[in-house]
Order: C-alpha cells, then structure tokens, then sequence
C-alpha cells in the first residue's frame, strides 16, 4: 500500500488530471452509509473537485454483502451524486466497476468526494473494496 501511495503523489505531481485510490475494509463497507468512505479529499476555498471516472473494484473474502443496500454511490460531500454503480456490492466473485461521472456543478466549492451507499448500510459481507477516482483540481 505505500508504494501504491507514493506511486499516486507523484502521479498528481506530473499530470494535472488527480488520482486518488482507497481501499475499505469489509467492517467499513458495512458502515458506509452512516460513516462514508473519503475517496478525493478536499480541494481548499476557491476550489472544485472536477470528477472524471469513478471506479472500483471488490477482493471477494467468502461471503457477499447481503441485503437490499448493495449500491455504491460516489457523491460530494454535499450530497450531489457524482457516479452510482447499482447492486456493486452484490458481487459473489472478485468484480469491477467503473464509469464515466455525471455531473450537477452547483454547490460544489471546497466538497470532498466520498462513496456511501446512498440508502442504508449492507447487512453482511466479508470482502474488502478498493475505491477510485480521476479527477481535476479547478479554481472558480
């Protein structure tokens, strides 16, 4: 995981498009709706988080995230919606998902990104998920 870190700092140095990853433990999973999981921290005043791509992936332990709350829902820490990948959780394998962000600007000035499920914490599971984002920095 520090390789992975470094590996992501010095990208963001270079590149003017962020990336930032994070991986969640299957007791956080279990709890993001009530405590959500930061994926892109905030950028500062006079500054937007402008999300381009959404993805993750799940490391499949032994059991599925059970229950009818299996979505991953990427918003800013405001509340808009940036990305929803629906029943994600659900997976009984390892899985992907991925997709390109949708976006309402409004209200989004100094706004972590953040993932949540959006309606109510899974019952069960035991897999770890990995949680991205590629973004830009803007002032406005």
């Amino acid at each position: 995981v520090d390789g992975v870190a470094a590996l992501v700092a010095a990208w963001n140095k270079v590149n003017p498009l962020g990336y930032d990853l994070v991986t969640a433990t299957a007791a956080e999973v279990i709890a993001m709706n009530t405590t959500e999981i930061e994926v892109v921290a905030a950028p500062g005043a006079d500054k937007w988080i402008c999300p381009l791509f959404c993805f993750g992936s799940i490391d499949f332990g032994s059991a599925a995230f059970d229950g009818s709350n299996t979505d991953v829902l990427f918003e800013y820490s405001g509340g808009t919606a940036v990305s929803l990948f629906a029943a994600a959780l659900a997976a009984s394998a390892d899985a992907g998902f991925s997709g390109v962000a949708t976006l309402d600007v409004s209200e989004v000035e100094n706004q972590s990104i953040r993932v949540t499920e959006g309606g109510g914490n899974p019952a069960t599971g035991d897999s770890t998920i990995s949680l991205g984002c590629v973004y830009l920095t803007l002032d406005i």
